[in-house]
């Protein structure tokens, strides 16, 4: 199992550009007013609201869309940074992509993928189409991954294709898993996964060229 280095950041007080908002969680906790908390948010007819739109879409449509909603620091030290506008049209073009291929609200779709941004604008698509999201710790072994998704009867998983061969492992325990979008492979529109049905053998993905959705 590949070891993970672990560093700890400090940081003090007087090196913080800007106050933190919460100064003393024992005093706030005892004070605080769930009523004072929604007027905050936004909310829809029905008293209906969405995370998603309440994280993200209300600051991507305002003042605000240009401030870095997400910093992303890869393991080989790269770094993204993506604003509120960005994390907002990336998380309505997943929830596209997932509409089109029969996600539908109320829907067990499933996140196996490691830290990568993907994974962030990945789960608010999701929110988006008012589907649940699922999320699963990428160390998972294969029956990991069986146990939630038979449990769950999710018909839908977003992985890489290194990870989803954990998946064909345990395939046959899988009756419900229908469609996989692998995130890594972007063929033939950038930024659009390649999704697969789940039938058949593993797919050999690495240096085929496939159309954005194929039967295997």
């Amino acid at each position: 199992m590949k070891k993970f280095k672990i560093e700890i950041i400090k940081k003090e007080k007087s090196n913080l550009k800007l106050k933190p908002n919460l100064k003393d969680y024992e005093k706030t906790a005892k004070s605080w007013d769930w009523k004072k908390a929604e007027k905050v948010l936004d909310w829809f007819s029905g008293h209906k609201i969405n995370a998603a739109y309440n994280a993200i879409d209300r600051h991507g449509e305002g003042e605000h869309k240009n401030k870095v909603a997400l910093y992303w620091l890869g393991e080989d030290g790269t770094k993204k940074e993506f604003t509120f506008w960005e994390m907002q049209n990336l998380s309505n073009q997943f929830a596209n992509i997932l509409k089109k291929y029969g996600v539908r609200r109320g829907e067990r779709v499933f996140l196996f993928l490691p830290r990568v941004p993907e994974l962030y604008f990945g789960f608010l698509g999701i929110l988006k189409t008012g589907a649940i999201a699922g999320t699963m710790f990428q160390a998972f072994g294969p029956e990991g991954v069986k146990d939630r998704l038979e449990n769950s009867q999710a018909r839908f998983l977003v992985t890489t294709t290194e990870m989803v061969k954990r998946v064909y492992k345990v395939k046959k325990d899988l009756p419900h898993l229908e469609k996989i979008f692998l995130t890594d492979v972007v063929f033939p529109v950038p930024g659009v996964p390649l999704i697969i049905e789940f039938r058949g053998r593993e797919p050999l993905i690495p240096g085929r060229r496939r159309k954005e959705s194929s039967r295997i």
